[in-house]
């Protein structure tokens, strides 16, 4: 028997195949497969060529954990690109897997703070999730609502004609800016993604680290709002252990706030372990049922 797990996100595609005693026959590697930047073809053909990199041949069964997939809509959209790697399919939300890698289905909690934010819980029946819906309509707490919040800084400070701060400088040196014309072109006329906008969170990081006051503010307010997203859903699902993984999290101002908002209602947060990867294929083991909970990755990627 093979068991895939897959986790495909904005970079790159992973993909783990298994024995049923959790012996790994083999790891491949391919380009992204979230598929609202990539389109769904590309997605399913980086999906199938990392899979092929495994040697494993075609699955028994396989877990597609993928970044993007908020909605029912999603999932159906995504399907047929990828129902021809195993004779049966399940797709997931990556950061599902990647609590389930560290919970293996129980009682749990994850944040995720990287170019978006979510907040995913499972109380052993039903998920319960805070933002997580995209840049326009939630992400709190990402590297991209730093990004934007200090892009609109700058460009409120240099409206104003004020003395450049360090915020002013590090993010007009992230863009390539000389000016607000500069700045103005670099929002309204060049073509970007929504990552581009949350790298300028390394500006504000390093500003921050400078001492500027509206950069620490703006790390320590994203911090504590996601924190305490995270603290009420660990409350709903009784843990005291929120698990985070994603970009913020090596922050060390962002996690400083975030755990102390955690402190504040006696729980605390883990940086997750094991990529999603093992989640996918742990869900799809799981799955089985006749494995018995017995599938167990000996090695951790």
């Amino acid at each position: 028997m093979i068991i895939l797990g897959i986790n495909g996100g904005g970079t790159k595609t992973r993909a783990l195949a298994y024995r049923k005693d959790g012996t790994l026959i083999g790891a491949g590697y391919s380009g992204s497969s979230n598929y609202h930047n990539v389109g769904v073809d590309k997605a399913g053909v980086n999906i199938m060529d990392a899979t092929s990199k495994t040697g494993a041949g075609k699955a028994d069964i396989a877990c597609v954990a993928l970044a993007g997939i908020d909605a029912k809509r999603h999932f159906d959209e995504v399907r047929p690109a990828v129902l021809g790697i195993a004779k049966k399919v399940i797709i997931e939300q990556d950061s599902y897997a990647e609590l389930y890698a560290e919970t293996r289905g129980s009682n749990g909690v994850i944040a995720v703070a990287g170019t978006g934010s979510s907040v995913i819980g499972i109380d052993g029946k039903h998920r319960i999730r805070a933002s997580g819906c995209g840049w326009l309509l939630s992400d709190n707490g990402s590297g991209y609502a730093i990004g934007r919040e200090g892009l609109r800084t700058a460009c409120r400070l240099l409206n104003a004609g004020k003395r450049r701060t360090a915020l002013v400088n590090s993010v007009m040196k992230k863009i390539g800016a000389k000016g607000l014309d500069d700045l103005v072109v670099w929002a309204y006329d060049k073509s970007y993604d929504i990552s581009s906008i949350a790298q300028i969170a390394v500006a504000v990081e390093d500003a921050a680290k400078k001492g500027d006051n509206d950069a620490k503010r703006m790390i320590n307010n994203c911090a504590r709002e996601l924190g305490s997203y995270a603290n009420d859903i660990a409350s709903r699902v009784g843990v005291k252990v929120v698990y985070c993984t994603g970009g913020m999290f090596k922050s060390a101002l962002y996690v400083k706030e975030f755990s102390r908002t955690l402190k504040t209602r006696g729980a605390r947060m883990e940086v997750t372990k094991n990529n999603p990867a093992v989640g996918a294929a742990c869900i799809a083991a799981d799955r089985l049922g006749k494995l018995g909970g017995k599938f167990k990755p000996k090695v951790v990627a």
